[in-house]
Order: C-alpha cells, then structure tokens, then sequence
C-alpha cells in the first residue's frame, strides 16, 4: 500500500488559527503519514517536541520526536488516529532547562485532520447475503429446493435428514449464542460479545491466588478513560502548573456527567489531586483536608469538554509515580456516568485463599459471602508435647505439633494451604529415612504440613524447642505473627441485603481492583443486527423444519 505524506511546515512563531486538511482514507493503519518540517531554532539540543491527538474517543500523545538531518520528521499515523472521520492533531515544542525542567511549552502548530470513510462493503455484501437467502428461505416454505447444483427449483419435499442437517447449523458458534455469557476478569479486561449493549447480571470476587487477603475490592465496568495516563513511565508527560503542581489535559465530551472513582477514600500519603473544570476545582485525595479523600466524585463538563487531572508529586521520579498509582490512585478510574457501572465492597473480614480451590468468595448480584478458607496465627501456648526428632545427613530438624483453637476445623488430608514464612511440605513424615529420603530428592528442609487428619498444622523446623517458642514469640510481640491460612472443612455461608447490581448501557471493559483479585462476570451478550434478523425469518419456518 502506497503511503500518503503530507507536509506540515512549523512555523517559529506559532500560529493562533487551525488548518484544515484531508489526511487520508480511514482506517489504513500506517498508510498515512505527516512529515512535520520544522525550522532551524527548533532543531536545538534544548527544545524537544511531541505531537498530541484528539479525537471523539479522548487524548493521545506520542514520545519525544527526533528529527533527521534534514529538520524533518516523519509520523505514520496508527488505526488508533485513522479510525476516526476527524482528529485534531497539536504540534507541541518544550524547552528544556539546564536542570531538565520545563521552561517554556509552545503549541507551534494546530491542525485539523479528515479522513474520507471506506466505501461500505459491508452494506452491500448484507443486501446480496439477504436477497439470497430471501430466495433460500422461499424456497424452502414451498418445499421446492434440493440443494443441488443448478437446481431450477422442482417440487422437494424435505426429509427427516434435511431437517436434522439443518438443525445442527442453529448452533452457538453460528449465532454467537447463547445470550448469557460469564468471563473472568483481571485487572482492565475486555468482555467479549459485550461491545455495543450488554447488561451486567452477575459479578462475584476471589482472590486470585492463594495466600491473598482482600479487605475491599472495586469493580468498575465501561472504558477507563484515564487508562493511557496510569503508567509510572509517563510520568515526566505531566505539564507543570507550578514548581508543586503538575496537570494532565482530558479532553472530553462536553456537557457531559463523569465519574471518578478509586478503591478507597484512605487518607494519602503522597499526593494532593483533583479535577479541575473551568475554574472549579474538586478534590478526591488531599494531605491535609480529611473530607478531601473521597472514594468517588461526579462532575459535569463545561462547554469545551476540556478537563485537567491536577496532582502534586508525580513528576518527581517514575518511582514517586508508581507509589501513588499503588496508593492514592489504586484502581483511579474514570467513566461517563451514563454508560458506566461502578460496585465497591468493603469486607467485615478480608477474603481469603488457601489455594485456587478454597478461596472466599462474594457474589454481588446476591450478596452472598462463601468462606472456604481461614487464618490462624501460630503462638508458642499451641504446641503440643514433645517435637520428633529427624534429621538428614548434617541437617536436623524438630517436629512441632500445633493443634487448632476449638471451634476451627481444617479440610482433614487436604494439603493445600499457605504460610508466607515457611515452605508447604507434601508429606507426613515419621522417622528419619523417608525423611532424608525426600531431602536428598531436593524436597525443603523445614516447612509446614497441612494435610493432618488430627486437626493440627506441623512444622519442621531447625529450631530447637526454646529457640522455636522464642521465635513465634517475638514475631507475634512485633506485630508480624506467623499465620498460615488454611481449608476449611466445611463452608461458611452468609447472605446480607445488597443493592441491585447498577445497569451499563456500554460495557465493553471490566477493572478488577485490587490486582490480586479477580471477577467472574456474567453478562447478556450482543448479537448483530444481521443475527437477529435471521433468527427470526428461521423462526418463521418453524411449522416446515
């Protein structure tokens, strides 16, 4: 495919009108290009310059651009631009200080970009598809066609064969059916089928692996339009406001309700933010006003749909940036309110997971809360007699008998379980040969079984009695005890009121927040106009097939 270039001179004063041009044929990846040729004062070691797009789907920026000998450079437009019937694309220049702050930022050039639509092959290929299969469908009410090569449409009459032949093709890969489909969601995950309308119907949360506490969880369904800023990487992309402040520019719809949300409304640490419309100012995390920190704020564009995400301390470093992506800003989310969803959930005891197959677990459809696992902390007062000796070679080791609390059961033989101190031991071990067997065949050392039938955890360790007591001890005196969580032996369930999971009328997109979680969602799939259509002239035929 032939690349269409088109040449953007950069004037050194910038200028306050928008050029306007025809930039190419929508949705040719690459196959468009604009080749800025800039002047010579632009082309020294303090200025570096960058483009910005906007489109009806938000705001895009490129890295820094390096131009070639000739003070040119040369950007191939991705789908992402050319998807579009028009983007705005701003040539922006900084200056950089002798200390590597911004200076000055200069917006050189502002031109306005169209593209001309494909021809809509689509639309004729449905209006063949339909006559055909208007003449199939005729055909086969009348019971007149065979299916043969050049069949002129003599009397058939349909048998038993034809009509299971045809039963198979109503199929689920044919229709993209059925209608309620689930998908486990990690993190900012696409639902498939979900593009255009699907109706939320069921999320229920877990840890994803085993080990993991969830205290709260955010599940939020529709685009997250400040996806491309929350990457530790970008963060010298933010513009400075003052020598404290820093903003990020979100074009948005104008007049339009937004809502931006996070996991939780703790207080910071970091970082002051807010949302900046006009010349309001709204405030959702602050270091020193506690009403600040807020878990979700509602706003309202103005006119020019321009919006500021404003913050303190997130130019510093990319490390400083990445503490508040995983602090103040954990799960920082932003929907138009009228095609997005948003469920918060804070638990009376974290959920936990002993291993994929006994995870807590809460259905928000129900609110149903189904405990399959528990934590124990481990003190010196639960061991019980004397430890086993064994040893292997130089290597000698205490087995320690903890029985359980009363009250607390443990899945009998089940060997799952974890323990962040301590290696999971496979096997029951008695004397020292099997033991020495399985440390020589490169198994732990010391560790922790699980697997009892006597309702008690054991521990291998190198540390004698006192030392092993002393140890438990003065974990536990500076508030890091050893804990272990383990199976449950039967199933907690408890339901409480709940409110109606909120209806979407555009989820596309699923963010599971905290990372360690994940979300099983179900949802009322799309199927395509065509689909539909053809569903029901078969439904027509109900009486002949």
């Amino acid at each position: 495919m032939k690349q269409t270039i088109l040449d953007v001179p950069i004037p050194e004063t910038p200028e306050s009108d928008t050029a306007q041009t025809h930039a190419g044929v929508m949705y040719e990846h690459n196959a468009a290009a604009l080749r800025f040729l800039l002047p010579e004062v632009f082309c020294t070691a303090e200025y570096r310059c960058y483009a910005e797009f906007v489109t009806a789907r938000g705001t895009a920026r490129t890295d820094y651009l390096e131009p070639n000998e000739n003070r040119e450079i040369l950007l191939s437009l991705p789908l992402e631009i050319t998807a579009q019937m028009t983007a705005l694309c701003v040539f922006q220049v900084v200056k950089i200080g002798e200390n590597g702050t911004t200076e000055q930022k200069i917006t050189a050039k502002t031109l306005r970009l169209y593209f001309s639509p494909l021809q809509n092959t689509e639309k004729l290929l449905d209006v063949d598809h339909a006559f055909s299969v208007n003449m199939l469908l005729e055909a086969i009410r009348r019971n007149t066609f065979k299916g043969d090569k050049g069949d002129k449409g003599d009397a058939y009459a349909l048998t038993q064969d034809d009509r299971a032949e045809i039963a198979v093709l109503l199929s689920e890969q044919m229709y993209g059916l059925p209608l309620v489909k689930t998908q486990c969601a990690q993190g900012y995950t696409t639902l498939p089928g979900a593009v255009d309308s699907a109706q939320i119907t069921g999320v229920c949360v877990r840890p994803r692996t085993a080990g993991q506490a969830i205290p709260l969880c955010m599940v939020a369904f529709g685009e997250n339009l400040l996806a491309p800023m929350l990457d530790s990487k970008k963060y010298n992309l933010f513009e400075p406001v003052t020598s404290a402040i820093s903003r990020w520019p979100l074009y948005l719809e104008p007049n339009t309700s937004y809502t931006l949300t996070r996991k939780d409304a703790e207080l910071t640490e970091n970082c002051t933010s807010s949302i900046v419309v006009g010349t309001s100012k709204i405030y959702f995390c602050h270091r020193e006003l506690p009403n600040s920190n807020r878990q979700q704020i509602s706003f309202t564009t103005d006119a020019t749909g321009l919006t500021w995400l404003e913050s303190t301390r997130v130019m510093i470093s990319e490390e400083r940036y990445a503490d508040i992506l995983s602090k103040e800003w954990e799960g920082l989310t932003l929907l138009k309110t009228e095609t997005g969803a948003v469920l918060h959930k804070t638990f009376d005891a974290p959920l936990l997971a002993a291993s994929a197959a006994y995870a807590d677990s809460y259905d928000f459809a129900t609110g149903t809360t189904v405990r399959r696992a528990f934590s124990v902390q481990l003190t010196a007062d639960m061991c019980s007699g004397e430890p086993l000796t064994l040893t292997s070679g130089d290597i000698t080791v205490y087995r320690y008998c903890l029985p359980l609390p009363d009250g607390i059961t443990m899945a009998p033989g089940v060997l799952e379980g974890f323990c962040a101190d301590m290696e999971t031991m496979p096997k029951f071990f008695h004397k020292s040969a099997e033991y020495n067997a399985f440390v020589q065949a490169g198994g732990p050392a010391e560790g922790i079984f699980f697997g009892a039938v006597d309702n008690a955890l054991y521990v291998y360790s190198k540390l004698d009695s006192t030392a092993f007591s002393a140890w438990l001890h003065e974990r536990a005196e500076a508030g890091n005890p050893i804990t272990a969580i383990c199976c449950r032996q039967a199933a907690e369930v408890s339901v409480e009121p709940c409110e109606p999971i909120p209806s979407a009328a555009k989820v596309g997109f699923v963010e599971v927040t905290p990372r360690r979680a994940e979300a099983l969602c179900t949802y009322r799939a799309d199927i395509s106009a065509v689909a539909n259509d053809f569903e029901s002239r078969i439904a027509g035929l109900e009486n002949n097939i």
